[in-house]
């Protein structure tokens, strides 16, 4: 069989899929950096306005490339060997190779995480759908660094609470840029995207603290909401906000029960609404839900309103 291009090769032989997975692994290692690094930074940062904490945050996108990795316990540089995606970790059994403290599983973890997110993306929107080959290797790496982004985001969230305006501001022009290589979603529609889910979180985040005197959003989760629209346009909105709300529920739920569980007697229960759980990652689960099967939930819904 012959092919015009090495793209064309690339999108129409099975090649494509081992190049997806080591695309995968080899981005899945720059995560791990990201999430370590800016989430740390976003730790220490002691701005006191919004703008001072997004210069800082912007700031911070220098540790990504500078000092080199190093171990946390003896300080010894990583060898380049170690550095291997998923084998290295294997290799060395978890454990440092100079002072031998062990490396928290979640690096592999998210280095395989990154290759099967590849590897179904490439699936999904390269084999799957049938289109120029240009526009085949374009979704893959715009839909490939939205599901990145979401994944160090939800990470960060997960162990800090904060979703770092380093990652969350330029990621929304930068997505809806990204977008215009695509075929997929309106301009307008991505523009009102990003201002709806921008603009919708904000209000409804002030409107409750004015209400009830408390936080209930963080100020991350509009943004984050912001780079779902921005890429994926206004009608990504009502699901990956029903749905992330709804995991959240049912995630927070247990956190409650399991909270009250080890409380002593005669102190007050916690309720729900003061249950401490990250937004990101559910809204994020719900973006990539919507990535993977929107045009076909929406399909259905015509379907069923008209009739057919």
């Amino acid at each position: 069989m012959e092919f015009e291009d090495p793209i064309a090769l690339l999108v129409r032989t099975p090649a494509g899929l081992v190049f997806a997975g080591l695309w995968g692994a080899i981005w899945g290692s720059f995560f791990n950096v990201a999430v370590y690094r800016i989430g740390a930074a976003a730790e220490e940062d002691d701005s006191a306005t919004w703008l001072g904490s997004a210069r800082q945050g912007l700031s911070s996108l220098r540790r990504l490339v500078h000092p080199p990795s190093r171990c946390p316990g003896c300080g010894s540089g990583i060898r380049w060997y170690d550095n291997v995606p998923v084998l290295g970790w294997v290799l060395l059994r978890g454990r440092c190779r100079d002072c031998k403290i062990p490396i928290s599983p979640i690096y592999p973890a998210v280095e395989l995480a990154s290759v099967v997110l590849a590897v179904a993306i490439f699936q999904r929107f390269v084999i799957d759908e049938p289109a120029a080959p240009v526009v085949q290797l374009s979704r893959f790496f715009v839909y490939f660094f939205f599901s990145g982004t979401l994944l160090v985001l939800s990470l960060i969230d997960g162990d800090t609470m904060l979703l770092p305006l380093a990652i969350t501001l330029p990621s929304i022009p930068a997505f809806f840029l990204a977008g215009r290589a695509l075929p997929d979603v309106a301009a307008t529609d991505a523009l009102l995207g990003a201002g709806v889910g921008f603009g919708g979180l904000f209000l409804l985040r002030h409107g409750y603290r004015l209400i009830t005197g408390r936080e209930g959003l963080g100020g991350g989760d509009e943004m984050l909401v912001a780079i779902v629209g921005a890429l994926l346009g206004w009608r990504a909105l009502p699901f990956t906000l029903f749905v992330g709300a709804s995991l959240g529920i049912l995630c927070a739920v247990p956190v409650l029960i399991l909270a009250r569980l080890g409380r002593p007697p005669g102190e007050g229960d916690p309720s729900l609404r003061h249950a401490e759980v990250p937004f990101g990652p559910f809204l994020a689960s719900a973006a990539m839900i919507y990535l993977f099967f929107g045009r076909w939930l929406w399909a259905a819904l015509n379907a069923w309103v008209i009739g057919e």
